[in-house]
């Protein structure tokens, strides 16, 4: 239950962060974040330069799929109730 909840938490404080950031509340300016890099590839996608923003949410996506497969794979080898 409590990797399923860290599971959670994770994945909604990277979405916290990525808004925050990209709305300009979040991290310093200069300071490298996905919700900075979104932000300012909207700028460039108006150019047609479409693949820093496909870049970032592709990185973005496989992260918190690779999280939640994780630990999801943790919670499987670490469950007693689950051995076969």
């Amino acid at each position: 239950v409590a990797l399923v909840q860290l599971s959670i938490l994770v994945v909604g404080f990277i979405k916290a962060e990525v808004i925050l950031s990209f709305l300009g509340f979040g991290v310093p300016v200069g300071v490298v974040s996905w919700g900075s890099m979104l932000n300012e590839a909207q700028n460039e996608l108006i150019l047609g330069r479409w693949w820093q923003l496909t870049a970032a949410a592709i990185a973005m996506a496989l992260l918190v799929t690779a999280f939640s497969l994780l630990t999801d794979a943790l919670r499987d080898a670490l469950d007693p109730k689950v051995k076969t």
